[in-house]
């Protein structure tokens, strides 16, 4: 029992350190800092939330510091930070009844959370599911996809439909990829631009990211900065997509896609506002 919640423990201290500074790196503007560097910075926070990266390194330390075959000072660092890794997962030990309430605790929030969230999920999927429209395979979007997937390397599977339950462009499902669209889209939304950044999305697996982020908050579903982390990650996933889609493109087509990107987002909710917010502190730092 002890030992789970030294893990939990060592998860949650590890997690927190990088999402620590992922909330003093939002004082740094936009300009200074790229959207896809903070993205990745959120990837290896979710990791440590996951992985126990410290107890294996608490584990290696000291058989490095056995077989070492350097200098002496070299040696003597790598016994300090054994005792500091050490000093730093081997705590007091719990009494039995206290680490199984604890434990007990801890697992309750955690499967609420996930039931919770899953529930909510299958529920959205289900909707879809009911109200959707294929798209024609030969449609105009289709062909346009076909092209954008050559383009970008891009070789999983991926369908298109309409929905009216979406308010933009959305892509959903893992196993099953969807672009889900609104019946209907503005007429100055450029389709390939659309179809370009969904499709990098796919690429990139952002939609697994979002899943482990979602572990991440059921395995520590106490912590507040898990559940900013994942609130960050919707941001900054869709803004370090951005970046990557206008890489090569001229001036003119990094200017219509921003229009597109206004188009698409407008009256979509707070979370496209904040995205809208985000992308126009960017335009004034360029």
């Amino acid at each position: 029992m002890n030992a789970m919640l030294e893990t939990l423990f060592t998860l949650a201290v590890a997690g927190s350190v990088v999402a620590a500074f992922l909330v003093v790196l939002r004082q740094v503007p936009v300009g200074l800092f790229p959207a896809r560097w903070r993205y990745r910075l959120q990837k290896l926070a979710i990791s440590f939330y996951l992985l126990p990266f410290a107890v294996a390194i608490s584990r290696l330390v000291p058989l490095m510091g056995a077989h070492a075959t350097t200098a002496q000072d070299s040696s003597s660092l790598s016994s300090a930070g054994a005792t500091i890794a050490g000093s730093l997962l081997s705590g007091r030990t719990l009494p039995a009844v206290a680490a199984i309430v604890i434990l007990g605790l801890w697992a309750i929030g955690a499967i609420g959370f996930a039931a919770r969230q899953l529930y909510d999920y299958r529920a959205f999927a289900k909707a879809l599911t009911r109200t959707r429209t294929a798209l024609p395979e030969r449609g105009e979007a289709a062909l346009r996809l076909v092209q954008v997937k050559k383009e970008l390397g891009l070789k999983s599977d991926v369908a298109l439909a309409v929905s009216p339950i979406v308010r933009s462009p959305v892509l959903v499902g893992i196993r099953r990829p969807v672009i889900y669209f609104p019946p209907a889209l503005a007429a100055d939304v450029d389709l390939d631009m659309v179809l370009r950044h969904e499709c990098v999305h796919l690429k990139r697996k952002d939609l697994w990211v979002k899943a482990f982020a979602l572990a991440a908050g059921a395995v520590h579903w106490y912590n507040p900065l898990v559940h900013l982390l994942r609130k960050e990650i919707q941001i900054w996933s869709e803004l370090s997509c951005d970046e990557e889609v206008v890489i090569g493109m001229s001036h003119s087509e990094r200017k219509r896609y921003g229009s597109t990107l206004l188009n698409v987002m407008a009256g979509s909710g707070e979370f496209a506002g904040a995205v809208q917010r985000l992308l126009v502190r960017r335009r004034q730092a360029a």
